[in-house]
């Protein structure tokens, strides 16, 4: 498994454990921000924090726009992580 493999996991666990899980675009962002700060050299542990921060956020924004939670019930997806990403980026060592 790599290290991107294993932050994945680790990241959908955290989200499971708040009662959330990703969409599908949402997933797939999450795992290129991954890949990118792994390929810059970061550390297992700085971008697995940094992407715990985004994650907070984009339950945040699931909550804060109309209608999103009664949509996507313990969904975050492609909408949520444009705000979080609004809101957050830049983050080192993930945007």
């Amino acid at each position: 498994m790599s290290a991107s493999d294993v932050l994945s996991t680790e990241l959908r666990n955290y989200a499971l454990s708040r009662g959330f899980r990703f969409g599908d675009g949402a997933d797939q962002y999450l795992r290129n921000m991954t890949e990118q700060a792994l390929e810059r050299g970061a550390e297992h542990d700085e971008v697995l924090n940094a992407l715990k921060v985004f994650v907070d956020q984009m339950i945040v924004a699931s909550r804060q726009i109309r209608g999103y939670a009664d949509n996507h019930p313990g969904v975050i997806g492609e909408e949520t992580f444009g705000i979080a990403h609004s809101l957050l980026c830049p983050l080192p060592p993930i945007c």
